[in-house]
């Protein structure tokens, strides 16, 4: 007898449904990391626009958060990117820099010394 003797109609479809959401979203998912990946490393003077921390629910007990800080960039546009914690601790709205970037990736930002 194959694996699926006995189940109803509704409950394979459930798991079909199930399985071809997962693949959809597993390629969907694969393009966006492909793009960015094409994408080069770049890098350009910024300003601290703002902050904002975003929390959703998670599993268990633990909220997912994400640190979210705009940037505006030297050529007057404005983006957004997630960042780690610790970096959106120590960055503070105003600060200028050089900010890092690879497609919609975030990769670091490096405020300007001041003297």
């Amino acid at each position: 007898m194959g694996a699926f003797a006995g189940q109803s109609p509704v409950s394979l479809l459930v798991i079909v449904l199930v399985v071809g959401c997962a693949v959809a979203y597993g390629v969907w998912r694969g393009g966006e990391i492909l793009a960015n990946l094409r994408q080069p490393t770049v890098t350009r003077e910024a300003r601290v626009l703002g902050k904002d921390v975003r929390e959703e629910p998670g599993t268990g007990w633990d909220p997912a958060t994400t640190y979210l800080v705009t940037f505006l960039l030297d050529s007057g546009e404005q983006v957004d990117y997630p960042v780690p914690e610790a970096e959106y601790k120590h960055l503070a709205v105003g600060q200028c820099g050089r900010l890092s970037h690879r497609g919609a990736w975030y990769r670091g930002f490096r405020p300007f010394v001041e003297v």
